[in-house]
């Protein structure tokens, strides 16, 4: 079986998601723990893989229908339904019991976060608001992974901060997949999704997100100028991040909006040196 067909059945292009595990780590300035979170990081790569897995085995007939997903290894017959499964145990096998090595924990975040997965895979993915909610739940289980997970507090501010751009970003995907005009049985819960709709929540939720930030560096930083100067370069990128969601129409995963626009990745780049700086001073 070759190697790139095994990278595409379990998403590695996803794993940059696990940028939320390190937060922790960047904003309170732990250093030490760096390694902990590092390798927090890798294992929750692995076990969101056995997700993507798990979902391309139950969903295949459905992603032949989808533009994108049809291109999946087993939706397109690259890898067979057995293989996958042999890979699925064996990626579940390992995921679990490195999470278990790692501490208690962080084996219970990796169990609550399988446990939240298949609960979006057998019906609450059907459902308006829960759908997101489960999206959110998992990146906010990620920033759980890289904080008590490795035995560091978590400011209540960036808690706020990161369920809310949690919702922001599960927004933008439901507003991404009502770009793509997808068949009605690809996606089911999206009838009840109207784009205007859609558009409200991610200004809400974006706005939100913003002042959920801006709270926590007056509060936590409030000494900090070069804290402050971040403040612009955040707003900017939501608002960044919600002109591309609407504009555009060839993926709908929201995380590669980020990759593909330079604007976003230049501001990115001066918002996370501000913030280094910002700790580091």
């Amino acid at each position: 079986m070759p190697i790139q067909i095994i990278f595409r059945l379990l998403r590695v292009t996803q794993w940059h998601k696990a940028i939320f595990v390190l937060l922790g780590v960047l904003y309170s300035g732990a250093w030490a723990l760096m390694p902990q979170a590092f390798i927090a990081g890798v294992i929750f790569c692995l076990t969101a893989s056995v997700t993507y897995v798990y979902n391309d085995i139950k969903d295949y007939t459905k992603d032949r229908l989808h533009p994108q997903k049809c291109k999946r290894p087993i939706a397109n017959n690259e890898i067979s339904f057995k293989q996958a499964v042999v890979v699925l145990i064996g990626l579940l096998g390992v995921s679990l019991g490195l999470a278990y090595w790692f501490n208690t924990i962080f084996f219970l975040i990796v169990l609550a976060y399988l446990g939240l997965n298949l609960a979006y895979n057998h019906g609450f993915k059907n459902v308006v608001l829960l759908d997101v909610s489960c999206i959110a739940i998992g990146f906010m289980l990620r920033v759980l992974a890289g904080t008590i997970g490795i035995g560091l507090p978590i400011s209540r501010w960036l808690m706020l901060t990161s369920m809310l751009i949690s919702l922001f970003i599960a927004f933008s995907k439901r507003r991404l997949e009502k770009n793509l005009n997808l068949a009605p049985n690809t996606r089911k819960v999206l009838q009840y999704y109207s784009q205007y709709s859609l558009n409200i929540a991610l200004i809400s939720t974006g706005l939100l997100t913003f002042g959920a930030y801006m709270a926590y560096v007056c509060c936590v930083h409030s000494l900090s100028g070069w804290f402050k100067l971040t403040l612009p370069f955040a707003l900017f990128g939501l608002g960044r991040f919600y002109y591309l969601t609407l504009q555009t129409i060839t993926t709908h995963e929201p995380t590669i909006l980020i990759v593909q626009d330079k604007i976003s990745q230049l501001n990115l780049c001066i918002f996370l040196a501000l913030t280094l700086r910002a700790i580091y001073s």
